[in-house]
């Protein structure tokens, strides 16, 4: 088994959506930099299935920092000339990191399992 713990920024807001067999399941992106100043970003798109996708979708909001921790799998493309590879991430773990804004609705409290 393939597994990342990526800490990074989210690039969009997250995508509520369900599967074919009615799974809440949210898509988001995250951009995460190596340790040096001059590093580039690294893309991971991001799935995270079950209950939790509901409850975290407005919260999963562009630029955001956050903790993620799953399996992944890399996916090679080509279009127009260029090529590259992509990391799929199924997320098991996510912990939002920056701080949750005055404006925003709702309230995850204080309980983990909750989210």
């Amino acid at each position: 088994m393939r597994r990342i713990s990526i800490i990074g920024n989210l690039g969009k807001d997250g995508q509520l959506k369900q599967t074919n067999n009615g799974t809440d399941v949210i898509n988001f992106t995250v951009a995460a930099k190596g340790g040096r100043k001059d590093d580039e970003s690294i893309w991971h798109s991001c799935a995270l299935f079950g209950v939790r996708a509901e409850k975290l979708a407005p919260f999963l909001k562009k630029g955001m920092k956050v903790f993620v921790r799953g399996e992944y799998k890399l996916r090679e493309w080509s279009s127009n000339g260029k090529s590259g590879v992509d990391v799929d991430v199924t997320v098991d773990e996510i912990e939002l990191l920056s701080p949750k804004k005055e404006t925003e609705e709702g309230d995850r409290g204080d309980d983990p399992d909750a989210w």
